[in-house]
């Protein structure tokens, strides 16, 4: 899978759109973005995602969301209302690191 990073302008609120699970490649470039305050989302969802894949995302998602919060970033992790997603998973990973994280609906 290659991995396509591209920026997205909806509503002026830009996020940081990754279409693969190459992560290693990706891991910097969202950093970047988060530390300007941009967000950024995974697709496809996870369930489309190999289990490996998967729990090595979700653990990386976790350490980053993790080491933003400790240099004093707001992360948020949005779920839309009645659909299935993997934040809990992050989430949980988080949490067991004694880190306080926010879930909104949408």
């Amino acid at each position: 899978m290659s991995t396509d990073i591209y920026q997205h302008d909806k509503r002026s609120r830009k996020s940081l759109f990754l279409s693969s699970i190459e992560w290693r490649e990706c891991r910097e470039v969202v950093k970047d973005y988060m530390e300007k305050g941009y967000g950024f989302q995974v697709v496809p969802p996870l369930q489309y995602v190999s289990s490996e894949g998967r729990d090595y995302l979700i653990y990386s998602i976790a350490n980053l969301a993790h080491e933003m919060i400790h240099r004093g970033h707001e992360v948020v992790f949005l779920k839309k209302r009645g659909v299935e997603s993997d934040i809990e998973y992050i989430v949980r990973e988080i949490i067991t690191r004694g880190i306080g994280i926010e879930v909104r609906e949408c």
